[in-house]
């Protein structure tokens, strides 16, 4: 049974990630911040470590120097935001073996993990698919990369409870972002522009529509944990 090692700050992403992990056959073994990393990583000598790339506690360059230290074997595999994604020399950076976007969605994350670790990804899919969770999945696309090579993965068609023309507004709202979103520069963004970004965000975050997304995400993981 491959070993894998979870280094991931957020509580709920590791206790849900954890969980399906081992739900569909991996052992698994966590913990919240990298002071006690290099123990772990001699006691268990994990095939793989999925760890926060970039969060308060947990900084993935540090996590990839300790995971790829001289005659380790281990793979290692971080979590970012989809903006991050975007930068072409990620994983050289944090000298990661692969990339996956945040929020996770269960189905990219169990592909991903599959593939790095080498194993059966059709016979690990159909212990996921009896979870009968898949089909809560959000339908967007989400990103992770491998290597230099970028992969966009698309989830199965979602049985969500959102209506069309939510889903349309998402994505109007989501272009929209794309076009006016402010350019960065070597100081980070300017303050006025994130100030501007902030102010849209909390209007937008009162509408109906992220109250569904919100719903639709604790009854996905009421569902996991109940199974």
């Amino acid at each position: 049974m491959k070993r894998i090692l979870l280094v991931i700050e957020d509580y709920n992403e590791l206790l849900f990630l954890e969980t399906l992990l081992k739900k569909v056959g991996f052992e698994v073994e966590s913990i919240r911040n990298e002071v006690t990393l290099a123990e772990r990583m001699l006691a268990i000598s994990p095939d793989l470590v999925v760890a926060t790339g970039d969060g308060h506690k947990i900084n993935g360059v540090r996590v990839g120097k300790k995971v790829k230290k001289k005659g380790n074997h281990s793979k290692l595999l971080l979590l970012f935001p989809r903006n991050k994604l975007q930068n072409p020399d990620l994983l050289d950076a944090f000298i990661a073996d692969a990339a996956v976007e945040t929020p996770l969605n269960p189905r990219t994350i169990i592909t991903s993990v599959s593939q790095l670790l080498e194993v059966d990804l059709a016979a690990i899919m159909v212990k996921f698919d009896k979870l009968s969770i898949s089909k809560d999945s959000s339908a967007d696309n989400l990103q992770h990369i491998t290597g230099k090579k970028e992969k966009h993965v698309s989830t199965s068609e979602s049985n969500h409870t959102l209506h069309p023309e939510s889903d349309q507004l998402r994505v109007q709202k989501y272009a929209q972002f794309l076009k006016e979103a402010p350019t960065s520069n070597l100081n980070g963004f300017p303050h006025n522009k994130v100030q501007e970004e902030l102010s849209s965000i909390r209007q937008y975050e009162k509408s109906t529509d992220l109250t569904l997304l919100e719903q639709e995400r604790k009854n996905f993981v009421l569902k996991l944990f109940k199974k």
